[in-house]
């Protein structure tokens, strides 16, 4: 449990370093354990308060464009040697109360609702997805309800994605 723990702690102190790098300023990132083996990994958690804090979208101290929200539970692997996802979930939001999502990635390394296991989530409306609803109306009314597989366990999104999307237009700090 102590070598899980100091590499729980480790990478969420790189999670603070890269986002403190990139599209945020002081945010602390970390590492609480979830009994009975596995470490949580987000901003603003504690032992007694395991709800990851919305993250800032501003290295400048404006006003944010948007708001980011990450979470991680990590164990060791069956051999006990590697760190490894249990689930995460990143997700951009327009408003601080994440409560308007724009689009989010999650993972499950055992999937446990049936969606693929790496997936992705878009918010949105579409006419393509109007169209097939008028041929199969038991299709989801809006994007944000279709899970979008995605490059399997070893190939899945991840945070790095989200802050590195493209510059200057796709970008949104």
């Amino acid at each position: 449990m102590k070598r899980l723990e100091r590499l729980a702690r480790g990478f969420a102190s790189d999670v603070s370093d890269l986002l403190n790098r990139t599209i945020t300023q002081d945010v602390s990132v970390s590492a609480v354990l979830v009994p009975p083996d596995r470490f949580m990994v987000a901003a603003g958690i504690t032992k007694k308060r395991l709800t990851p804090k919305i993250i800032r979208l501003t290295t400048s101290g404006r006003l944010p464009s948007a708001y980011l929200r990450f979470v991680c539970t990590l164990e060791m692997d069956l051999a006990d040697s590697y760190l490894t996802v249990w689930k995460s979930s990143v997700a951009v939001h327009a408003d601080q109360e994440g409560e308007l999502t724009l689009c989010r990635y999650d993972y499950e390394l055992v999937p446990a609702h049936g969606y693929p296991g790496p997936h992705v989530q878009v918010a949105g409306t579409s006419p393509a997805l109007d169209k097939i609803r008028e041929r199969r109306p038991a299709v989801a009314t809006e994007l944000g309800q279709l899970h979008f597989p995605v490059g399997g366990r070893r190939f899945r999104p991840t945070l790095e994605d989200i802050v590195e999307l493209p510059r200057p237009r796709g970008h949104l700090r």
